[in-house]
């Protein structure tokens, strides 16, 4: 590939589209890929007694996690990487150089069936971070609305913003090869940075390329 796509969200295969990319093309790479947990074959995610699930597209991706040679691949594109799932793909992205947390519920005590935090491998810095943002079902700091929740493992944009504030700089370029609902291509835009992203799925690229379209360009 002659010219990266930049500022894009493409159709296709993450393994075929990233054989394409020159090596160290891309600043960061951010993302949340399969861990093969078989999440979100129903289409139905949550409802515990207390709210009801919620149906989403029926998916099949998550049969299979990260490979190695995905892996392999986002590591010779990519100068660092940040990859949610570490607790479920340690044995794919062996040792990190640091971990980064982000805690759900923000407080203790809660009696319930869900993770209290979700773990990033980061290949940056050797230390462990945390970031606190209520997430958990119809409880949320952000995006309230029943509406604002389109994919079945869909991170807060604000903490994909926290993340590619801290661990990027300004006109940087930010790779999601599994980009889902495209909130990482939002944060990144927010944050003026440039982004690709990647998504197998059309229904979820169409998404994804109708929430970027409606995000605002920084004024600053």
């Amino acid at each position: 590939m002659d010219k990266l796509p930049l500022d894009e969200i493409i159709l296709g295969d993450c393994l075929e589209v990233m054989q394409s990319f020159p090596d160290k093309s891309v600043d960061l790479i951010v993302t949340d890929p399969p861990y093969g947990i078989g999440i979100g074959g129903s289409g139905r995610i949550g409802g515990s007694g207390i709210v009801a699930p919620k149906q989403y597209i029926p998916v099949d991706w998550d049969d299979v996690g990260l490979t190695q040679e995905q892996w392999n691949e986002m590591q010779r594109i990519s100068k660092n990487q940040i990859v949610f799932g570490f607790n479920h793909l340690a044995d794919i992205l062996g040792k990190c150089a640091g971990i980064i947390v982000w805690d759900k519920k923000v407080k203790n005590g809660w009696d319930d069936n869900f993770s209290d935090c979700e773990v990033a491998y980061s290949s940056i810095g050797n230390h462990a971070k945390v970031y606190h943002h209520l997430w958990m079902g119809a409880l949320r700091a952000s995006e309230t609305s029943s509406l604002d929740r389109v994919h079945p493992t869909q991170k807060p944009i604000a903490v994909m913003e926290w993340i590619i504030n801290h661990y990027s700089a300004d006109g940087d370029l930010i790779l999601d090869p599994f980009c889902g609902s495209g909130t990482t291509c939002v944060a990144a835009k927010r944050l003026k940075r440039h982004y690709i992203g990647i998504e197998i799925s059309e229904q979820y690229c169409e998404m994804a390329r109708r929430r970027v379209a409606a995000t605002q360009e920084p004024m600053f």
